[in-house]
């Protein structure tokens, strides 16, 4: 039986064809002088070339959604251990935004906040602290115990408020890492005023340092203000009552900071984001 009628048969039953072998005859016919080709070998080689190679890429396919199906079983079913005030501030930091904004509106009762680096659009605040100052003047004592712990972990040039230094800090400090950020989370309380929350430094290498300091904030805040300190505008939001406040600073146009605290009134806040020194 030909070649020919071989491959025929073989394709009409969707008969598994090695592909390199079909390829060759394929090539082989195609080396020959124009009139001596056999043109329907040549299109029976396309037609189960063409089909084959289809379902070799069907069947990757198939492959990679069954891994990122497998991947995102074994993600589910891992405990949840981080706390919610660490969800909460990293949201704050890497959350990117794509809809249009427009000025902060007047029923915000404190925006004292320049709108080139805050903006309000309709139900969120749309931040990029890139538009204000980023270079630090200078930054935290290193002989502070949680600023050597993040030095050890990779983090250098840190600057936190001074205020917060003094708070009590989990050891476990929550470290994540990828290709282009490196981020650590750090759980605080001060048991005099019962003050507590967490801190989150994200530190973006040069690929991917254009998207730092852009963020979206909840709407849930009320009041904003941006303080100039240490060379670095911050920015502050918080409500009227001892809620929940978010402090936020980005330092030398690559490294983010997300500081939300609970039981802390805005003026108070505003008070640490000023000890940034």
């Amino acid at each position: 039986m030909e070649t020919k009628a071989i491959l025929k048969a073989l394709n009409a039953i969707s008969c598994p064809i090695p592909l390199d072998e079909v390829q060759m005859i394929m090539d082989k016919e195609l080396e020959k002088a124009p009139e001596e080709m056999d043109d329907e070998l040549i299109d029976i080689c396309m037609d189960i070339l063409e089909k084959g190679y289809a379902g070799q890429e069907q069947e990757q396919e198939q492959k990679q959604e069954q891994k990122q199906e497998q991947k995102q079983d074994r993600t589910e079913k891992k405990p949840m251990r981080i706390k919610v005030r660490r969800v909460l501030a990293a949201a704050a930091i890497i959350a990117l935004i794509i809809a249009a904004a427009v000025p902060i509106s007047a029923t915000f009762s404190q925006s004292k906040v320049s709108d080139k680096i805050v903006q309000f659009c309709s139900d969120y605040f749309h931040m990029d602290l890139r538009k204000g100052s980023t270079n630090a003047k200078h930054y935290s004592d290193n002989d502070s115990k949680l600023v050597k712990d993040l030095q050890e972990r990779g983090f250098e040039d840190i600057i936190l408020p001074k205020d917060l230094l003094n708070y009590n800090y989990s050891k476990d400090i929550f470290i994540q890492e990828t290709d282009h950020i490196i981020s650590a989370t750090i759980d605080i309380e001060d048991s005099e005023s019962e003050i507590n929350g967490s801190m989150t430094i994200a530190r973006y290498d040069e690929i991917t340092s254009f998207v730092a300091g852009e963020s979206k904030v909840t709407s849930k805040f009320k009041h904003v203000e941006q303080v100039n300190v240490n060379g670095i505008d911050v920015i502050v939001y918080g409500n009227d009552d001892d809620d929940q406040v978010l402090i936020c600073y980005l330092v030398n146009g690559n490294t983010n900071y997300s500081i939300t605290l609970n039981n802390c009134n805005f003026e108070k806040a505003v008070e640490i984001a000023k000890s940034l020194k």
